[in-house]
């Protein structure tokens, strides 16, 4: 006899569509009275607070850890150099969020694919 497999992860059902859907409906409803308040506290923690682990994992960090946060970091340097000279205004900083956060994602992707692509080729050649 075997022993019976973990359940999965994530289960769909009804009810986790329906509490996920009433928190992003409740979060837009919240977005549209409070926009500038959000927009503040997004870009609060955009640009004051989420850098900073990141920058400690870029300097500490080893290995992917590492070249994820130096992925991570690059497009919001850019962006927020760029964002500080042209002057973002609130209104805007959720598109911003929204980019910054795809980007640096992708960013550090392809951070930690090219790093474990050259120790690859690194082995290869020993």
């Amino acid at each position: 006899m075997s022993s019976p497999t973990p359940p999965p992860l994530f289960q769909f059902s009804l009810r986790w569509l329906l509490v996920v859907l009433t928190i992003v409906a409740v979060g837009l409803g919240l977005l549209s009275v409070l926009g500038n308040a959000i927009g503040g506290l997004f870009w609060f923690l955009l640009f004051v607070v989420a850098p900073a682990p990141l920058l400690i994992a870029a300097i500490f960090g080893r290995g992917d850890v590492q070249a994820f946060s130096i992925g991570v970091l690059v497009p919001w340097g850019v962006l927020t150099l760029e964002g500080f000279q042209h002057g973002i205004p609130l209104a805007k900083v959720a598109v911003a969020c929204t980019s910054l956060l795809i980007e640096g994602v992708i960013c550090g992707g392809v951070a930690v694919a090219t790093r474990r692509w050259l120790k690859r080729q690194m082995l290869d050649r020993d």
